[in-house]
């Protein structure tokens, strides 16, 4: 594909859940390759999962 570069590419895996069930006190541990592993919300996490393709690229975002 001319152009591509590997740094468009941003994978988010999921490695545990914790909480108690509710999005606002269950957390999401996540090994992300732009930040390492972190923790959010499940809120958060819910967002950004549903979030449309932000530069407008038509890349989209895609989910396994």
């Amino acid at each position: 594909m001319a152009g591509w570069s590997h740094h468009w590419l941003h994978l988010r895996v999921v490695t545990a859940m914790k909480g108690d069930g509710t999005p606002e006190a269950t957390i999401v541990t996540l090994a992300d390759t732009f930040s390492g592993t972190r923790d959010e919300s499940f809120t958060e996490f819910a967002r950004d999962l549903e979030a449309s393709d932000p530069l407008g690229f038509g890349a989209g975002r895609y989910h396994f």
